[in-house]
């Protein structure tokens, strides 16, 4: 499990590393600046992939090396995500016609600006983090000597059935599952559970069941650090290929593979389809999700031309991967529905149900919900969540407090928070470690014992003089893990006045200027506000504060 979460990470990163490339070439005209950061980020995240690469050869990780593989994990998915969404709102780099996509542009290259230094300096820290712990020192050394350990699933395949209790409702349901059809598409059934609690007997017993409807069968047992040509000779010899396992000198990956693929040709066998990005194109594409029956990374993309596509599908196909094993869904609105419709909600996933229960990433930004959805409470395994909502009640912050899993929020609202503000209670989010929050005031406040483990805050917001009072941020000397403030201010005036496309008159340039003047000085009291917040906690010293 651990071998495989690392390579989820490793090829998510692999995938930014080929967006860096194009998002570095002449077309998209990004400023020195930039550029400097940009391969600085790819620079750091190269070196990152090359430890996950290690990482991935170890049988088990220890807790300081999941954490640091699920931040990588998580910077490499906002870094996809920033680099998409700037990609698409440039489109191919040129310049098109009108005052309107110009402003675009250029808000467009303002954001990337401000969000390319934030995600570096996550690098950064993240980086520090592996040299400070040491987390790479044993890596090297754990796939030299050491004692062989016997592979627990292996007395698994030699139980009499007559000694297993309680096996026999979920065997014929398994069954039932992979007998029921014609067999003509390629499917999967797969067995969740912790260490022990018998999935290799029941996989077992199911292929002893089974195996007399199919052609060819095999049945395989791999670790997590397999020896490829030594898995691929078992595989011919359970298909009835006599494969001599003594001379390796005579077989490599290819010729074994092209072996296999011969010999299976127009047989009946189960296969696995993990990842999938489904451009929203036309009806057909929709109704097709549905049948994904096997999948657990789904992004929903497209274009301009997605404007027509129908909800009331799309939800029906969802609701279909109900009881499907998909762990990571994305929707990204901007590259999905274009700059025309950026204001659409997603509501019409509110009658998304039941929701996969294996959903541990959900990230649906720049597509408010106007609430928090009620399902979102079923989502037990719920690790990352980037959310946005028109408005936001005291019942949706406490759906999303009670999700026990939740390690990574992005909560953005658009309008309306309770006139009290956001008030996070006692013991709520009891493992959240990163928290981002969007509104147009920091308007947070912590009882004792919230968020007792979170490390990391952000908070974008506007200045607004009227929210700036002694009041702001209180309770925060309550988050007693915190060591990372950050807090971007955004200035109203600062992109529309940053292109001009007509003269101005005296008078408009001078009544501009007293409301540039007017808004830093906002931003010089928020900052001072937020200051004086955080000198209130007790490992002040300790915390980082940057402003963007």
């Amino acid at each position: 499990m651990e071998g495989a979460m690392v390579s989820a990470s490793m090829g998510v990163i692999k995938s930014v590393l080929t967006k860096f490339t194009t998002l570095l070439e002449k077309k998209y005209k990004l400023i020195k600046d930039v550029k400097k950061d940009i391969i600085s980020l790819r620079d750091e995240m190269s070196s990152m992939n090359a430890l996950l690469t290690k990482l991935s050869d170890m049988e088990a990780l220890d807790v300081q090396q999941k954490e640091w593989r699920d931040k990588v994990r998580e910077l490499a998915y906002d870094t996809e995500d920033c680099i998409d969404i700037f990609m698409h709102k440039i489109g191919d780099g040129g310049a098109k016609a009108g005052i309107g996509n110009r402003l675009k542009e250029v808000k467009a290259r303002y954001n990337i600006a401000g969000l390319i230094e934030e995600l570096k300096s996550r690098a950064v820290e993240i980086s520090n983090h592996c040299s400070r712990y040491k987390l790479d020192e044993g890596i090297s050394g754990s796939s030299g000597h050491h004692a062989v350990a016997i592979d627990p699933r292996v007395q698994a395949l030699y139980v009499e059935p007559a000694n297993l209790m309680g096996i026999d409702e979920p065997r014929s349901k398994i069954i039932r599952w992979l007998m029921e059809e014609e067999m003509k598409q390629l499917k999967v059934v797969s067995i969740v559970g912790s260490g022990g609690m018998g999935k290799t007997t029941l996989a077992n017993q199911v292929y002893n069941k089974c195996k007399e409807h199919f052609d060819c069968t095999a049945f395989l047992s791999v670790s997590q650090n397999p020896d490829l040509i030594k898995v691929l000779i078992n595989l011919l010899s359970e298909l009835g290929y006599h494969v001599s396992h003594f001379d390796y000198s005579n077989y490599n990956e290819k010729k074994l593979i092209d072996k296999i693929r011969k010999g299976l040709k127009d047989k009946r066998m189960t296969a696995l389809r993990t990842l999938a990005t489904v451009p929203l194109t036309d009806v057909e594409n929709i109704k097709e999700i549905g049948h994904l029956s096997n999948i657990k990374d789904l992004k929903l993309c497209g274009n301009s031309s997605c404007k027509q596509i129908t909800y009331g599908e799309l939800l029906t196909s969802l609701c279909k991967l109900a009881i499907c094993s998909l762990q990571s869904l994305v929707i990204r609105p901007e590259y999905l529905f274009g700059f025309e419709d950026i204001t659409l909600c997603c509501d019409f996933l509110t009658g998304w149900s039941p929701p996969p229960r294996h959903l541990y990433r959900l990230h649906v930004l720049n597509c408010p919900f106007s609430v928090i959805p009620k399902w979102i409470s079923l989502l037990d395994n719920l690790s990352s969540l980037k959310i946005q909502v028109v408005a936001l009640s005291g019942d949706g912050v406490e759906a999303l407090a009670k999700l026990p899993s939740l390690l990574h929020l992005t909560l953005s609202v658009q309008d309306h928070v309770p006139e009290e503000g956001i008030i996070i209670c006692s013991k709520a989010f009891q493992n959240l470690k990163e928290f981002r929050f969007t509104y147009e005031a920091p308007c947070l406040a912590f009882e004792a014992g919230a968020m007792p483990r979170l490390l990391t805050l952000s908070i974008d917001c506007y200045a607004q003089r009227a929210q700036q009072d002694n009041g702001i941020l209180a309770g925060i000397e309550h988050l007693v893990n915190l060591k990372s403030f950050k807090v971007r201010i955004y200035n109203r005036s600062c992109i529309s006045a940053s292109y001009a496309y007509c003269s101005k008159s005296k008078e408009t340039l001078v009544e501009e200027d007293r409301q540039r003047n007017l808004e830093m000085c906002d931003i010089h009291n928020l900052q001072a506000a937020l200051k004086k917040a955080i000198s209130r906690h007790p490992r002040r010293s300790d915390i980082s504060i940057v402003f963007w």
